[in-house]
């Protein structure tokens, strides 16, 4: 567990470090190209860059002899149940705003243009693969299998950690990009990283989503049934965007302006996650 904790703290060092060096050439490149993104952008591809790149040193740090080990196993049952899954995670967003629009929090609005779904789709299945390969994959299967007097405990360490960085805000830096833009956002976003209503409410989702996403990878023993699960969050999330609107001076503790907090969503997220786990323990 010490050598996890470790292995850890210093993939996490080097995040910060590599993105903070790749943020001013990754501005400066897609400027040359003629792509003008915002900074903050950029700088979230290049953490997302960064974290790929790093998780092979992580894997030898951590001794982990195979890639199956962290739920890559490609079969064709694994694959199959992605379509299942992702049809499951639109669903579980589509109770969620039922949720909200009965309490009168948000209304309906529709302005999506219709082929943004397609990108949100490619987007959720790469953040999908990314974050559970590195969340589900390398922190909790590969040692939840070895261990498995330790699987609840790697589930919670993970699902909070899982949790914690979701709460990590960049922000457009002020001026010119220079090669002290990346350390810029990074000293910035401390200041937006702990609000206590986030912390309270968000947190508790970000964390029983964690959850349920170990739940369904140890069922399996792969990742693939959980990145279909969280593409389907992605997807349904983003385009929920494009179709209501949340009601002004609207929400409570149960549902609050954001789908993302309140008492609703984290209750969703520990029946699935319970009725995931008595499914598994039934069928053994």
């Amino acid at each position: 567990m010490r050598r996890v904790v470790l292995g850890i703290v210093f993939y996490l060092l080097a995040i910060v470090v590599v993105s903070a060096v790749l943020t001013p050439l990754a501005a400066w490149g897609t400027e040359a190209l003629g792509w003008h993104f915002p900074v903050k952008r950029v700088f979230n591809r290049t953490i997302m860059v960064s974290a790929l790149l790093l998780l092979w040193p992580l894997v030898k740090f951590l001794r982990i002899n195979s890639w199956r080990q962290c739920g890559l196993a490609v079969s064709g049952p694994a694959l199959a149940r992605v379509p299942w899954w992702l049809a499951l995670g639109i669903f579980t967003i589509v109770v969620l705003y039922l949720g909200q629009w009965l309490a009168g929090v948000v209304v309906w609005d529709a302005h999506l243009v219709w082929y943004k779904p397609l990108g949100f789709l490619l987007t959720g299945l790469l953040v999908g693969v990314l974050e559970e390969l590195m969340f589900r994959g390398v922190f909790f299967l590969a040692f939840a299998s070895e261990d498995k007097g330790r699987t609840l405990l790697l589930a919670v360490l993970g699902s909070a950690f899982f949790a914690t960085a979701h709460f990590i805000k960049a922000q457009n830096p002020a001026g010119e990009v220079n090669w002290l833009t990346g350390w810029l956002i990074w000293a910035e976003m401390g200041s937006h990283f702990l609000v206590w209503q986030e912390l309270v409410m968000r947190w508790l989702t970000l964390f029983w989503t964690g959850m349920m996403l170990c739940a369904v990878s140890w069922r399996y023993g792969t990742i693939w049934a959980a990145v279909g699960l969280h593409a389907g969050w992605v997807l349904a999330l983003k385009t929920a965007e494009g179709l209501v609107r949340t009601q002004a001076a609207s929400g409570s503790v149960w549902f609050a302006p954001s789908v993302l907090e309140g008492l609703w969503p984290a209750l969703l997220l520990m029946v699935m996650c319970g009725v995931t786990l008595t499914v598994k323990f039934s069928r053994e």
